[in-house]
C-alpha cells in the first residue's frame, strides 16, 4: 500500500516561500532535501527541489539533529536576517544604531 504524506497548512505556506525565493522568510525556518542531505534557508539560489523530497524545520539545529548538513551556497548556519543586515549597513555608514538608516 502506498503511503501518502499529509502536509500542514504551515508547510504549504513554507513551501510557497521556498518557491517564491522569499528572502524575508530567511529567519523563520529552514528546509531540508532528503535526496541530497542538505538543508537551506528560503531564498537560497540553489535549484528548487521536488516538494516530495522536502522537510521543514524550525531552525538549523533541528535539521542538523535530523542528519542534514548545511548548504554551502546559502550558509543557513550563519547568523543573518534583517536586523544583522541593517546593523552591518549602519556600521558601514558610520552609525551605531540601525534605525539611523
Amino acid at each position: 500500500m502506498r503511503q501518502t504524506k499529509h502536509h500542514t497548512g504551515k508547510d504549504t505556506l513554507r513551501w510557497a516561500a521556498v518557491c517564491a525565493g522569499d528572502a524575508a522568510a530567511r529567519d523563520r525556518f529552514v528546509f531540508a532535501v532528503a535526496t541530497t542531505g542538505i538543508y537551506c534557508r528560503p531564498g537560497c539560489p540553489a535549484r528548487r527541489p521536488l516538494r516530495a523530497n522536502v522537510r521543514f524545520f524550525a531552525d538549523p539545529a533541528a535539521a542538523r539533529d535530523a542528519g542534514y548538513r548545511a548548504c554551502r551556497r546559502c550558509h543557513p548556519d550563519r547568523a543573518g536576517g534583517a536586523a544583522t543586515s541593517a546593523a552591518a549597513v549602519a556600521g558601514a555608514l558610520g552609525s551605531t544604531h540601525p534605525s539611523a538608516i
